[in-house]
């Protein structure tokens, strides 16, 4: 990260002055968008001149995103986020979706024709197990994608 500010505020491509990038990057940071350095550099504010400081005000960071869910969702939405009650309510109504093969969750709920993993030695056995891969797996209570992964073997 070190390395990423010193190259914004000292690259070739850098749009103005380091004190003024710093202070950008600081406010669009703390301020009301809550824009993380990395998003910063994945938007390439430091290197595009083609906005102006008000149109930058409206560019919001992945921090902003839950009070924007919270405020703009009926909440009881919920269910989008809770991975297990949706997916019992999508085979019910025979949505289409990938088949659940396993499931571990720490309040001990299941699915039917899943293979429940009670405990942390029932997941290393499932892991452990190279029929089961290529593996997809996500966190039981997530959203965003967050904690998603695909595993080989």
């Amino acid at each position: 990260m070190f390395k990423d500010l010193i190259t914004i505020l000292q690259g070739d491509r850098a749009r103005r002055a380091p004190v003024s990038t710093l202070v950008e990057v600081l406010r669009m940071r703390f301020g009301s968008q809550r824009l993380p350095f990395r998003e910063y550099l994945a938007y390439r504010f430091h290197e595009l001149d083609d906005l102006s400081a008000e149109e930058r005000s409206r560019f919001l960071g992945s921090g902003r995103k839950f009070r924007l869910n919270y405020v703009c969702n009926d909440s009881q939405w919920f269910m989008l986020g809770e991975k297990l009650p949706m997916t019992l309510f999508m085979m019910a109504t025979n949505i289409p979706m990938p088949k659940v093969h396993a499931v571990y969750d720490t309040s001990g709920r299941s699915l039917p024709g899943a293979v429940t993993l009670h405990d942390k030695d029932d997941v290393i056995t499932y892991l452990r197990t190279t029929q089961h891969y290529p593996l997809f797996v996500k966190p039981s209570h997530s959203a965003y994608g967050w904690g998603a992964a695909g595993l080989k073997a």
